[in-house]
């Protein structure tokens, strides 16, 4: 299981969070993001927000992505989530994303997310 991707969208230093590598076919663990206030110490509670995951392949030139919707994990703590479904990682490729939260009013998104979709070698069981 992955651990908690953990994010502070104004102040941490590092860039990305990586997720991953995954199999083609795979229906992993959910990515669940924290968010912090400024101070980096003190969640955004989330109560009332909306989560968005948006995932792009590196290599397209669509800057768009695709939208996929998530849910808060625990909106007190600041942890939102998107859980994968079948069909999610079913395309070899690189990917980036970001993990969006808003209320209407605030607007945040998380550090960047990277990972990998590899293709797979076997059949890919219905299990």
């Amino acid at each position: 299981m992955p651990e908690l991707l953990s994010t502070d969208v104004r102040l941490q230093q590092e860039p990305e969070i990586f997720a991953g590598p995954y199999v083609e076919g795979e229906i992993p663990e959910p990515i669940v993001v924290q968010f912090f206030q400024n101070d980096g110490v003190t969640v955004i509670n989330l109560t009332g927000y909306t989560v968005n995951l948006v995932i792009k392949d590196k290599t397209k030139a669509d800057a768009q992505g695709t939208t996929l919707v998530g849910d808060l994990a625990d909106a007190a703590n600041g942890k939102a989530r998107y859980t994968w479904v079948d069909g999610d990682l079913d395309t070899p490729a690189e990917y980036v994303a970001t993990m969006w939260v808003g209320n209407g009013t605030v607007r945040l998104a998380s550090k960047l997310i990277e990972f990998t979709v590899y293709t797979s070698e076997v059949t890919i069981p219905s299990i």
